[in-house]
């Protein structure tokens, strides 16, 4: 079992450092995402990306590691940027 998966399942059980691991590891990927798909309203961008991150928290226990969390939570990141743009619109 690779580092990551570790990494996973111990946020999976609550472990706070485990979390902010893999906030640590994948935040400049999922903050440049949903940058780019908001524009230049870097509040806006804060504010979506601090959901996306309250997704990935709550969808965590659904990961099943058919890909790579990098994946999966790059896809959560747009799915969210996107629904949050079309209620803003």
């Amino acid at each position: 079992m690779s580092e990551e998966q570790l990494t996973i399942r111990r946020a999976i059980q609550g472990d706070e450092s485990a979390m902010r691991a893999l906030w640590t590891r994948h935040a400049p990927h999922i903050d440049m995402v949903v940058r780019r798909l908001v524009g230049p309203d870097h509040d806006t961008a804060q504010d979506i990306a601090q959901e996306v991150w309250i997704q990935i928290f709550r969808a965590l226990p659904t990961y099943r590691g058919d890909s790579q969390f990098a994946t999966w939570a790059h896809r959560i990141a747009v799915n969210r940027t996107l629904n949050a743009l079309r209620r803003t619109r």
